[in-house]
């Protein structure tokens, strides 16, 4: 064997045992780093640099969706549902006819009143041409006076009896046109409560119309999880399997009978595409802006202990410090820090299980 052949056969032994020592070194201070950390909290923990990202507030929540606006169609007669022109989900306008209630009876009280205004009429017709021939009769001395007198009252008379039968009528028609049910307003048909055919009364509820448009719901929430949101904050609404909507908020505030720390908000939602409707019951994810570089940590990097929230900070010299934090909203899994942490501080985002007990 050749003086260069050995010689590289030596080289690669040194390299081979080199890069084995080497990582036997690895491998030993690996496991005192480890070691150390153990005897901190008692397992394994990771490591991880506290940085600032970009994040929203978002709440998800059981939300229930009413419209704005809504309100009952009202019987303003009595008498059988005759026609029922309307149903659930239907939409109307302003003025549309809604039901009409049964109006035989009252038809044939209208074709008589009708009948005694024409009567009326004709009465009164009859009494003026008789004045008009006392009046021609009197200038020419051929009556007496109380002739001329009765010729007149019998005119005022006839006039009188023809305006109670206009009254009459008129009543009468006004009465027709109650049992003619009309929407007030333009909206949905979120409810029918009446069948055709059946008996309504005075004052009794036949449909509900709710304006869908805008629909709007209540939810409790942690304060600390909407710090930017005041009212006209914009946000998003999602119900699974539905949809999603643009929303906005209308008031959020905490108060009496809320308690510490939690906040109602409320939401109005555009729902001019007819995304939801009313009454409807789903998850929804309502979305704030974005803070833009807040200072955010794992959130299975913070322990609470009796109402008090702690991080274990890496020192310099490889020990865990348990240090306490105040902290914002959660999001994808990252808590917004807002007191306790700086940029570049090191902390244990697992293995803290004994210390959380």
């Amino acid at each position: 064997m050749s003086k260069n052949a050995v010689a590289g056969i030596v080289t690669a032994c040194v390299l081979v045992f080199s890069a084995i020592g080497y990582g036997i070194y690895i491998n030993i201070s690996s496991s005192a780093h480890v070691t150390a950390v153990k005897q901190q909290t008692g397992t394994a923990s990771q490591i991880a640099v506290v940085q600032r990202r970009d994040l929203a507030p978002a709440v998800r929540t059981v939300l229930q969706l009413e419209p704005v606006w809504q309100g009952d169609i009202y019987s303003a007669g009595d008498g059988r549902i005759e026609q029922l022109l309307v149903r659930p989900g239907d939409k109307v306008a302003a003025g549309m006819l809604i039901a009409v209630l049964d109006s035989r009876e009252l038809t044939a009280q209208i074709k008589q009143s009708r009948g005694s205004v024409q009567s009326a009429q004709a009465g009164l017709e009859q009494a003026e041409s008789e004045l008009q021939k006392a009046e021609l009769l009197g200038r020419q001395n051929a009556i007496s006076g109380v002739q001329l007198e009765a010729a007149r009252y019998k005119r005022d008379s006839a006039e009188g009896q023809l305006t109670a039968a206009q009254g009459s009528l008129e009543a009468l028609l006004v009465k027709a046109d109650q049992l003619k049910i009309y929407a007030q307003r333009s909206g949905v048909i979120s409810k029918v409560y009446s069948d055709q055919g059946s008996f309504a009364r005075t004052g009794l509820a036949l449909a509900n119309l709710a304006d869908t448009a805008q629909l709007t719901a209540l939810m409790s929430v942690d304060s600390a999880s909407l710090p930017s949101w005041v009212p006209g904050t914009a946000a998003t609404v999602t119900v699974a399997g539905t949809g999603f909507a643009p929303a906005r908020v209308m008031a959020a505030k905490g108060g009496s009978g809320l308690p510490a720390g939690v906040m109602l908000v409320e939401l109005t939602i555009d729902n001019r595409q007819g995304a939801f409707q009313p009454g409807v019951v789903g998850l929804a994810e309502i979305t704030g802006t974005v803070s833009a570089g807040v200072l955010a940590v794992p959130e299975t990097s913070i322990v609470t202990k009796e109402h008090q929230k702690f991080v274990q900070v890496l020192l310099p010299d490889g020990r865990l410090q348990t240090r306490p934090v105040q902290t914002g909203f959660s999001r994808d899994g990252w808590t917004v820090i807002t007191a306790g942490l700086t940029d570049g501080d090191k902390i244990a985002v697992y293995g803290q299980e004994e210390w959380r007990q």
